[in-house]
């Protein structure tokens, strides 16, 4: 594993970076002071996300800007499009000029049909793209970000039923193999659920919402961990 993690200060808000082998107990004792983790909700546990803090509308400060070709703006708009009428999550991916869209017809979770996973086992290194929307306002999962461990595919894009869009490639960073991205996940999910009760607002936000910073959180933190490039903002 890469010799960091990165982490954040609840209090500043500003990003850090730690020991990657550094084990959740002593990052707890060390930077949360024992902390009680009773009554965390865990993203298995609630579906929500539909609501989003006022103070979040609009702000992808950790982001950098958008940097969509007009290819992938169309994608986006059509996945959103088909969202909103029929409340399913759609994909597409981008594999050697083709466009292959598809939807699994849930509202939840969208899967790669077979014959989209042969073109894409094909297809050269780094050189596919996928899209997706989702059904409420949250950027990538952690589901969707491990699939950039496919040494096919080079970018991950998701279009929010708000018209929010998030853009997470590869880049310069590094692909850590499936335990290493999922050890990664585990520490983040759970400095990110003891980081969130300390934000400000945070006695105001709905279950909605707090499930909303969570993910977003989480995101840009795996993100940032394996220095992926991680871009976002208002596209509709």
């Amino acid at each position: 594993m890469d010799g960091e993690r990165f982490a954040r200060d609840v209090d500043t808000g500003e990003g850090y970076y730690v020991a990657a082998d550094m084990k959740y107990e002593d990052w707890k004792e060390n930077f949360i002071d024992g902390g009680d983790k009773s009554g965390i909700m865990t993203l298995e546990q609630h579906e929500g996300g539909y609501g989003v803090p006022n103070e979040y509308v609009g702000n992808f400060d950790d982001f950098q800007p958008l940097s969509l070709t007009e290819q992938d703006t169309k994608v986006l708009e059509s996945l959103y499009n088909a969202s909103q009428n029929d409340g399913f999550e759609h994909g597409a991916a981008l594999i050697d000029g083709m466009l292959h869209e598809f939807t699994s017809g849930l509202h939840g979770e969208v899967a790669i049909p077979g014959n989209v996973k042969t073109l894409t086992n094909a297809a050269p290194d780094r050189s596919v793209h996928l899209y997706h929307s989702h059904t409420n306002a949250t950027p990538h999962s952690a589901a969707d970000l491990q699939w950039l461990l496919n040494e096919k595919i080079d970018k991950i894009d998701v279009i929010a039923y708000n018209g929010d869009a998030y853009s997470v490639s590869v880049g310069t960073g590094w692909v850590p193999d499936a335990k290493e991205f999922n050890d990664a996940v585990d520490i983040i999910r759970d400095e990110v659920y003891l980081d969130v009760f300390g934000y400000p607002g945070y006695d105001n936000w709905s279950l909605d919402e707090q499930y909303y910073v969570r993910v977003k959180e989480q995101a840009y933190r795996i993100a940032q961990h394996f220095k992926w490039k991680t871009e976002g903002g208002s596209l509709i």
